[in-house]
């Protein structure tokens, strides 16, 4: 299922870039989405191979995505947006926030159950 977390925000990565051209924003607010859409993007596809090739996400990786993902939300706010632009980042901000710091914890919590505990 956490695979499919990725195939989310990867999507929710191609709508940030593609949004601020559709819905018209200022020229910062067009820069950060784009940069945040492209890490978004190509961080959460990679996140998507290594869970469909080694079976978990990579948690730096989905860690990285989930702080992208706060700052789509805080974004419009820094840079005053226009309301349709302010409510497509901030809805898909908490999306890909909440999806990639699950993707995050679960790659966290595989990481350390693979670990063998020694004893003391």
């Amino acid at each position: 299922m956490e695979k499919w977390f990725s195939g989310i925000n990867f999507v929710l990565g191609l709508w940030l870039i593609v949004a601020p051209f559709w819905l018209g924003a200022t020229s910062a607010l067009l820069w950060s989405g784009v940069v945040t859409g492209i890490v978004v993007a190509v961080l959460s596809a990679y996140n998507y191979y290594e869970e469909s090739t080694k079976g978990s996400a990579s948690s730096w990786s989905a860690w990285i995505v989930s702080l992208f993902g706060l700052w789509a939300i805080v974004s419009p706010f820094v840079y005053s947006s226009t309301s349709a632009m302010l409510w497509s980042d901030v809805i898909a901000g908490i999306i890909v926030a909440v999806l990639a710091a699950y993707n995050g914890y679960d790659a966290t919590d595989s990481a350390s159950a693979a670990q063998p505990s020694t004893p003391n």
